[in-house]
């Protein structure tokens, strides 16, 4: 990730499409350099083929529960 991500983690704590305008103006305000690695990791819990370029994908902001109904199949 880049600098300012690492050191301004507030800023993209958020549905990132709704805010993109803030997310270019960061990356122009704050230091890229040195990258910072995320040192985490998680276990894959659901994998489906939706084809390339599915819009529907991710077509709305994250909310409680959302994982569940992913693998009860009532997303995507």
């Amino acid at each position: 990730f880049p600098k300012w991500v690492h050191e301004h983690p507030e800023i993209t704590v958020c549905y990132q499409n709704d805010h993109l305008d803030l997310m270019h103006e960061s990356r122009e305000k704050y230091e890229t350099y040195p990258k910072y690695v995320v040192p985490e990791f998680a276990d894959i819990t659901f994998i489906k083929n939706v084809g390339a370029n599915n819009e529907e994908v991710i077509a709305q902001a994250p909310y409680e529960g959302m994982t569940n109904d992913i693998r009860a199949g009532k997303l995507i």
